[in-house]
């Protein structure tokens, strides 16, 4: 009896084991998927050659698909000398996002098969001449990318080699140029463990034909949501872009939010090492509330991200929600589901 319990036990183990193993999708079943949800959302484009992303194991993890919409993708040197020559302008150039547009679709079922999309290029594109500008400050005019790097959305790296050199930079603020040694340090940090699930059913979805469809909007009224430029640190900068959509989303709301905000100021960011507009009076203060570092890196541990929303949003002494409503955070989070997605 007791070894016709191991052997179930046995073979328990090694179903289990099998029906969580992680799939490789082939690169046509993805591009599939990547052209057929992109044509859906943005109607006729023209893709670019995708973009094998890395993990810091040097496992492929993700395809980056950028798309040159109503016409064809343009020569890519071309399209590089037109990126430098805007440099930070960029952010604000209407042909990004009018011309282009982007989505960066899973490699594997432990990750989602659509891990984002939107109007513009990607980073790897969209950031050209931030990287170029790191890469001659410290090498040769010589040298060629390498591999390009997805640790999540915010932790982007390039490979760049110049003659016996090998570095990885990363283009988004706080900008680092690091060694492969000190690459795979910063990005294994124990503060931020990666966290893997099983996609397998979603995967199967699209395989099969399933689109996310026009209706895929996470934000109602999406045109309230303003552009909120990086200062002080990820996390806060977050924060206070869902607090000014709930500002501005406020008449549609059960709620007033409309102390969320009070003013904006102009400040020069020392991580960024840019002047940013348009910052909102709320970005200091979650900072504080969150602890984040304001000085080298911009980074906030997850343990404090709760805390300092819930202290700052509690801290603005709204007296009226609707219905008499004083402020507590409970309420805060049942009315905008963006603060718990932002939470986790």
């Amino acid at each position: 009896m007791k070894a016709i319990v191991c052997i179930f036990i046995f073979f328990m183990c090694v179903f289990v084991m099998f029906a969580s193993e992680v799939r490789e999708i082939p690169l046509a079943d993805v591009q599939a998927i990547a052209l057929r949800n992109a044509t859906e959302q943005w109607g006729t484009i023209f893709a670019d050659e995708p973009i094998p992303m890395y993990d810091a194991q040097d496992c492929l993890i993700a395809w980056q698909f950028n798309f040159s919409l109503n016409k064809p993708f343009p020569e890519k040197n071309e399209l590089l000398q037109r990126i430098k020559k805007e440099g930070t302008s960029l952010y604000d150039a209407a042909w990004n996002g009018d011309e282009f547009a982007n989505m960066l679709i899973g490699a594997r079922t432990d990750r989602p098969v659509i891990l984002g999309f939107s109007r513009g290029l990607s980073k790897e594109y969209d950031l050209h001449w931030r990287l170029d500008k790191l890469v001659r400050e410290r090498f040769s005019s010589d040298y060629r990318i390498g591999k390009h790097y997805f640790i999540d959305m915010g932790w982007r790296w390039t490979e760049v080699i110049s003659g016996e050199e090998t570095r990885f930079i990363k283009s988004l603020p706080p900008y680092q140029v690091c060694t492969r040694q000190e690459f795979q340090t910063l990005s294994s940090n124990v503060d931020y463990p990666a966290k893997s699930f099983d996609y397998s059913a979603q995967w199967d979805s699209y395989l099969a034909g399933t689109t996310h469809g026009r209706d895929f909007i996470k934000i109602p009224r999406f045109e309230n949501m303003p552009y909120i430029r990086w200062s002080y640190g990820c996390t806060p900068t977050a924060t206070s872009t869902i607090c000014a959509y709930l500002d501005n989303d406020s008449p549609n709301r059960s709620g007033d939010y409309s102390r969320l905000i009070g003013s904006y100021f102009r400040r020069y960011d020392p991580i960024s090492e840019e002047t940013c507009y348009h910052v909102p009076n709320s970005l200091p203060h979650l900072a504080d509330a969150m602890d984040t570092d304001i000085v080298y890196y911009g980074m906030t541990l997850p343990t404090d991200v709760s805390p300092g929303m819930e202290s700052y949003c509690n801290s603005l002494g709204h007296d009226y929600w609707g219905n008499y409503y004083s402020l507590h955070w409970d309420y805060l989070w049942s009315e905008s589901e963006m603060f718990a997605d932002l939470r986790y």
